[in-house]
């Protein structure tokens, strides 16, 4: 605390830090705001605040650093110095400034090590534990260091009644918020716990809390399996490359809607317009020899040269016709589904490659992967609702029409495949979008659902055991 704070106001002050804590509400944000307060209102060099959990203290905040910051070494020292004071029941006060401080009738060791980790002239340690009727709930402790220890070890008596008047209040309000965050089953514990000792009273409790147990356990429910799903195209298309080349240009990505005869992508043609030009230059010369021919009445020589202009124009027909295949089209209007080649381009394809995978708008198939356990609560006919990742579609229904007898083995697990068909559509849908699907199955209990893997695997040991 500074020095400008006369005893006379640590009344005040003491209100200000509780006023300031108060306006937190969870147990661990409480707890920061109370420590944080001290360490700012009393000019303490570090505040920590402890709760006991199963018997032992665990650091729950601390003031300015947090308790993940603090070394292995100074945590346990910090809890040896609020044990000792919890074991004492009593407020513990250690200073090296003050001589008299050494001669407390009380045990402060643990004050004294903890002090002696500063490694500072001047030292104030203060552990304050925190009733609860005749137990202690937890502990604070401060430090001051340098001119705030030394100005504060001269009020040391008033200071300790302060701190242990207002943890008391503080320790109220930190039982109430963590007893608010309790789980209900420890909540219903805590209030069997400190019930009125009326044996009749915890029979009736005891008896109703286990037949509300036994019937949410033996209560079907309806059930559902989560499992993974995609979309595919009704129909889906491969677009292989036409002849060996090289990867000049791709016009599309996966996702793009394209129309029949669009340009999904081109290949080098260079060679194949030199050869062109170089076969019209040999036309054009077969064409003189006919002119040349039929001047002079040469019939053999003009025989000659228009069959050889008809093999020139047969090549030349040939490689127009692969010019025009070195633009690959798209053959029906669809969405690009693979085709991540763009990556590729400059690279070397060969003839019958797949470059890219088309599927038609609006006609799509659920493809749902089910696992070897879930394979026997599901078959054709089941019912249940899709949700696509990444569209606000909502929930989409579709029904199993087949399920593959056969397994697959896909990311290290062994699957079966189940093709489904959706009773809606959704402008957004597109062919290789990945989601969730949510099928029906038969109600069930909680006890079946538990203890169905143990089900099974007892009937697998029972099989192998059969003669």
């Amino acid at each position: 605390m500074p020095e400008t704070v006369p005893v006379s106001d640590w009344a005040s002050v003491a209100l200000d830090i509780q006023q300031e804590a108060s306006e937190a509400t969870r147990f661990t944000v409480l707890g920061a705001a109370w420590t944080r307060a001290l360490a700012q209102h009393l000019g303490a060099a570090q505040v920590t605040l402890a709760w006991r959990r199963r018997g032992d203290l665990k650091l729950v905040a601390a003031a300015p650093l947090r308790p993940g910051q603090f070394s292995a070494a100074r945590r346990r020292a910090l809890l040896l110095a609020m044990d000792e004071a919890c074991d004492q029941q009593v407020t513990l006060a250690s200073s090296d400034a003050d001589p008299r401080s050494e001669e407390s009738a009380h045990i402060v060791l643990a004050q004294q090590a903890l002090a002696r980790r500063f490694e500072a002239r001047g030292v104030l340690v203060v552990s304050v534990p925190l009733p609860h009727e005749r137990n202690t709930v937890g502990a604070l402790n401060l430090v001051w260091t340098g001119d705030a220890a030394r100005s504060l070890a001269a009020r040391q008596e008033s200071l300790l009644a302060m701190l242990e008047r207002h943890a008391t209040t503080m320790t109220q309000s930190l039982r109430l918020a963590r007893a608010a965050e309790r789980p209900w089953p420890a909540r219903m514990r805590h209030r069997l716990r400190y019930a009125p000792r009326d044996h009749r009273r915890r029979l009736m409790a005891g008896a109703g809390l286990a037949l509300v147990a036994t019937l949410a356990l033996l209560t079907p429910f309806e059930r559902h399996l989560n499992l993974d799903a995609r979309l595919q195209g009704a129909i889906e298309r491969q677009v292989a490359a036409p002849d060996d080349g090289s990867l000049a240009e791709v016009h599309v990505r996966p996702g793009d809607r394209v129309r029949a005869g669009a340009v999904l992508a081109t290949l080098t043609d260079r060679e194949l317009r030199l050869e062109r030009d170089r076969l019209l230059s040999e036309l054009a010369q077969h064409q003189g020899r006919v002119d040349a021919a039929m001047a002079v009445g040469d019939r053999t020589e003009l025989s000659i040269a228009q069959s050889l202009i008809a093999q020139t124009q047969a090549q030349l027909a040939r490689h127009e016709t692969r010019l025009s295949e070195a633009r690959v089209r798209a053959p029906i209007d669809g969405v690009v589904l693979d085709g991540e080649i763009w990556q590729l381009e400059g690279t070397p394809v060969t003839r019958g490659q797949a470059l890219f995978t088309l599927a038609p708008e609006h006609a799509y198939r659920v493809v749902i992967d089910i696992d070897e356990a879930a394979r026997s609560r599901l078959a054709a006919g089941s019912e249940g609702i899709l949700r696509i990742q990444g569209i606000a579609a909502g929930a989409l229904p579709f029904s199993i029409d087949r399920i593959s007898p056969v397994a697959v083995e896909r990311e290290s697990a062994v699957v079966f495949e189940a093709h489904a068909r959706l009773r809606s559509q959704h402008p957004d849908l597109r062919a290789g979008m990945r989601g969730i699907a949510q099928v029906r199955t038969e109600p069930a209990s909680l006890l079946g659902r538990w203890t169905e893997r143990v089900r099974q695997r007892l009937l697998l040991v029972w099989w192998r055991w059969q003669p």
